[in-house]
């Protein structure tokens, strides 16, 4: 029971980790596009990339249904609109 709570109250440095480790990412995609041709780096898009990361972390830590439907997955029963069957 004790390790059920600690995987639904996650760790803030978690958060933390994984906003450094997004952000870093696309500021190297960004790097990288300087050197192709027809692209070029922009700080707006390592900034969209990093305020997407926080937004979704931020959506992970606070709201805990969007969290739990992540770490089980989606499944048909979830659909809140459901089809008519055909008789």
């Amino acid at each position: 029971m004790l390790f059920r709570s600690r995987v639904l109250r996650p760790d803030w440095r978690g958060a933390v980790l994984a906003l450094i480790t997004v952000s870093f990412f696309g500021a190297t995609d960004e790097w990288h596009q300087s050197f192709v041709p027809g692209r070029e780096a922009d700080l707006l898009d390592w900034l969209a990339d990093t305020s997407g990361a926080a937004l979704a972390i931020g959506l992970y830590v606070l709201v805990r249904p969007y969290r739990e439907l992540l770490e089980r997955g989606w499944t048909r029963s979830d659909a809140s609109v459901r089809t008519p069957s055909r008789s």
